[in-house]
């Protein structure tokens, strides 16, 4: 059974600016912390490359975003870890 982590842990697009956001990460996989989760596009510059969303921490993904317009600070999925987990917290933050 998996329960979803603080809202802190989830993963957060950090880009300079908006863009369309291209998840490379599916529903139910598995994400280790420092992985790259997707990347924006940047669709006012579309010369500059992709910028990056990286995941903080390791776990299970139980949503994402579809392929949308995301910018700073737009949750782009949301992360869960098995109850039994050692590294498993409480979800107290609401």
């Amino acid at each position: 059974m998996l329960h979803r982590v603080p809202a802190r842990d989830h993963i957060y697009a950090d880009s300079s600016e908006r863009g369309l956001f291209e998840p490379h990460i599916g529903l139910g996989e598995e994400v280790t912390a420092g992985q790259t989760g997707g990347l924006i596009h940047l669709t006012t510059t579309p010369w500059r490359e992709p910028e990056p969303v990286t995941a903080k921490v390791g776990g299970v993904v139980l949503c994402r975003l579809i392929p949308a317009r995301a910018g700073r600070g737009d949750c782009v999925f949301v992360i869960g870890r098995d109850w039994n987990s050692p590294s498993s917290t409480a979800v107290s933050d609401r």
